[in-house]
Protein backbone atom coordinates (compact mmCIF):
# COMPACT_ATOMS: atom_id res chain seq x y z
CA UNK A 1 0.00 0.00 0.00
CA UNK A 2 1.30 3.46 -0.84
CA UNK A 3 0.99 6.50 1.36
CA UNK A 4 -0.84 9.49 -0.02
CA UNK A 5 0.24 13.07 0.52
CA UNK A 6 -1.02 16.41 -0.77
CA UNK A 7 1.12 16.35 -3.93
CA UNK A 8 -0.09 12.82 -4.79
CA UNK A 9 -3.69 13.82 -4.15
CA UNK A 10 -3.33 16.90 -6.34
CA UNK A 11 -1.82 14.73 -9.11
CA UNK A 12 -4.95 12.58 -8.95
CA UNK A 13 -7.08 15.72 -9.19
CA UNK A 14 -5.02 16.83 -12.21
CA UNK A 15 -5.77 13.47 -13.83
CA UNK A 16 -9.46 14.11 -13.12
CA UNK A 17 -9.25 17.51 -14.80
CA UNK A 18 -7.51 16.03 -17.85
CA UNK A 19 -10.09 13.25 -18.15
CA UNK A 20 -12.85 15.88 -17.86
CA UNK A 21 -11.33 17.86 -20.71
CA UNK A 22 -10.89 14.75 -22.87
CA UNK A 23 -14.47 13.57 -22.23
CA UNK A 24 -15.76 17.06 -23.01
CA UNK A 25 -13.89 17.17 -26.32
CA UNK A 26 -15.25 13.75 -27.29
CA UNK A 27 -18.76 14.87 -26.33
CA UNK A 28 -18.33 18.08 -28.33
CA UNK A 29 -17.25 16.11 -31.40
CA UNK A 30 -20.09 13.62 -31.03
CA UNK A 31 -22.95 15.88 -29.94
CA UNK A 32 -22.04 19.48 -29.08
CA UNK A 33 -25.20 20.04 -27.02
CA UNK A 34 -24.05 17.43 -24.48
CA UNK A 35 -20.53 18.83 -24.04
CA UNK A 36 -21.50 21.41 -21.39
CA UNK A 37 -23.14 18.66 -19.32
CA UNK A 38 -20.06 16.45 -19.55
CA UNK A 39 -17.79 19.38 -18.68
CA UNK A 40 -19.93 20.41 -15.72
CA UNK A 41 -20.18 16.86 -14.38
CA UNK A 42 -16.43 16.39 -14.54
CA UNK A 43 -15.63 19.81 -13.09
CA UNK A 44 -17.99 19.35 -10.16
CA UNK A 45 -16.34 16.03 -9.28
CA UNK A 46 -12.89 17.59 -9.66
CA UNK A 47 -13.71 20.65 -7.55
CA UNK A 48 -15.19 18.47 -4.80
CA UNK A 49 -12.03 16.36 -4.68
CA UNK A 50 -9.79 19.45 -4.59
CA UNK A 51 -11.73 20.66 -1.54
CA UNK A 52 -11.42 17.23 0.07
CA UNK A 53 -7.67 16.96 -0.61
CA UNK A 54 -6.99 20.42 0.79
CA UNK A 55 -9.01 19.73 3.93
CA UNK A 56 -7.44 16.31 4.46
CA UNK A 57 -3.80 17.24 3.95
CA UNK A 58 -3.62 20.69 5.53
CA UNK A 59 -3.05 20.51 9.25
CA UNK A 60 -0.87 18.68 11.71
CA UNK A 61 0.02 15.15 10.68
CA UNK A 62 1.05 13.74 14.07
CA UNK A 63 -2.29 13.34 15.82
CA UNK A 64 -4.36 10.39 14.53
CA UNK A 65 -7.55 11.83 16.05
CA UNK A 66 -7.06 15.09 14.19
CA UNK A 67 -6.36 13.16 10.99
CA UNK A 68 -9.55 11.12 11.34
CA UNK A 69 -11.47 14.32 12.08
CA UNK A 70 -10.07 15.92 8.93
CA UNK A 71 -11.03 12.80 6.96
CA UNK A 72 -14.63 12.78 8.19
CA UNK A 73 -14.99 16.57 8.02
CA UNK A 74 -13.42 16.69 4.57
CA UNK A 75 -15.77 14.02 3.27
CA UNK A 76 -18.78 15.84 4.69
CA UNK A 77 -17.73 19.15 3.14
CA UNK A 78 -17.01 17.36 -0.16
CA UNK A 79 -20.54 15.91 -0.19
CA UNK A 80 -22.11 19.30 0.57
CA UNK A 81 -20.01 21.04 -2.11
CA UNK A 82 -20.99 18.32 -4.59
CA UNK A 83 -24.69 18.58 -3.80
CA UNK A 84 -24.72 22.38 -3.96
CA UNK A 85 -22.81 22.51 -7.26
CA UNK A 86 -25.04 19.86 -8.85
CA UNK A 87 -28.17 21.69 -7.68
CA UNK A 88 -26.86 25.03 -8.97
CA UNK A 89 -25.90 23.59 -12.35
CA UNK A 90 -29.24 21.80 -12.81
CA UNK A 91 -31.10 24.96 -11.78
CA UNK A 92 -29.03 27.04 -14.23
CA UNK A 93 -29.18 24.72 -17.24
CA UNK A 94 -32.49 22.92 -16.64
CA UNK A 95 -31.83 19.91 -18.88
CA UNK A 96 -34.42 19.80 -21.68
CA UNK A 97 -34.46 15.99 -21.70
CA UNK A 98 -33.49 13.31 -19.24
CA UNK A 99 -30.68 12.21 -21.56
CA UNK A 100 -28.84 15.47 -20.79
CA UNK A 101 -29.08 14.86 -17.04
CA UNK A 102 -28.00 11.25 -17.56
CA UNK A 103 -24.98 12.40 -19.57
CA UNK A 104 -24.11 14.83 -16.78
CA UNK A 105 -24.34 12.14 -14.09
CA UNK A 106 -22.35 9.60 -16.13
CA UNK A 107 -19.51 12.09 -16.62
CA UNK A 108 -19.70 13.08 -12.95
CA UNK A 109 -19.47 9.47 -11.78
CA UNK A 110 -16.62 8.61 -14.15
CA UNK A 111 -14.52 11.50 -12.93
CA UNK A 112 -15.66 11.20 -9.28
CA UNK A 113 -14.62 7.55 -9.03
CA UNK A 114 -11.36 8.00 -10.95
CA UNK A 115 -9.06 8.75 -7.96
CA UNK A 116 -10.06 5.53 -6.21
CA UNK A 117 -9.46 3.48 -9.33
CA UNK A 118 -6.13 5.13 -10.14
CA UNK A 119 -4.81 4.99 -6.57
CA UNK A 120 -5.70 1.29 -6.28
CA UNK A 121 -3.92 0.53 -9.53
CA UNK A 122 -0.85 2.50 -8.41
CA UNK A 123 -0.93 0.73 -5.03
CA UNK A 124 -0.88 -2.70 -6.72
CA UNK A 125 2.11 -1.72 -8.88
CA UNK A 126 4.13 -0.65 -5.82
CA UNK A 127 3.38 -3.65 -3.61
Amino acid sequence: MTSLDLSSALRLVLIQALVTIMLSIVAWLATPAYAIYVLAGGLIATIANVVFALMLFTGSSGDPYAASGRLIGGEMVKLVVTAVLIALFMWWKRPPESSYALTFMMAFLMVYLLPGIVSRRLGKKHS
